[in-house]
C-alpha cells in the first residue's frame, strides 16, 4: 500500500524506529553520543522521539530539553 506523505513528511501508519536506550555523553559509564548531533540525525532519519537512559545523572536530559525547546 502506497500512503502519501503529509507536507511535514510524516506517513500515517508507517512503522517508525524510536531509539529507547540512548546513552549520551553525560552517561557516567558508557555514553558516547553527542546530544546535538544525535537530535540532528534523528530528525534527518524521521525518528519521532528518542529515549535517553543515561546512567548516574540527568544532565543529558537538561541539555536535550533545552535544545528541543530552542529548536536547535
Amino acid at each position: 500500500m502506497n500512503v502519501p506523505a503529509s507536507p511535514s513528511g510524516f506517513v500515517p501508519h508507517s512503522p517508525r524506529f524510536i531509539h529507547l536506550r540512548l546513552h549520551t555523553e553525560y552517561s557516567i559509564t558508557d555514553g558516547i553520543a553527542r546530544i546535538g548531533a544525535t537530535l540532528d540525525a534523528a530528525a534527518e532519519n524521521g525518528m519521532p522521539a528518542l529515549g535517553i537512559s543515561d546512567l548516574g545523572n540527568l544532565f543529558g536530559m537538561v541539555k536535550f530539553s533545552r535544545l528541543r525547546v530552542n529548536g536547535a
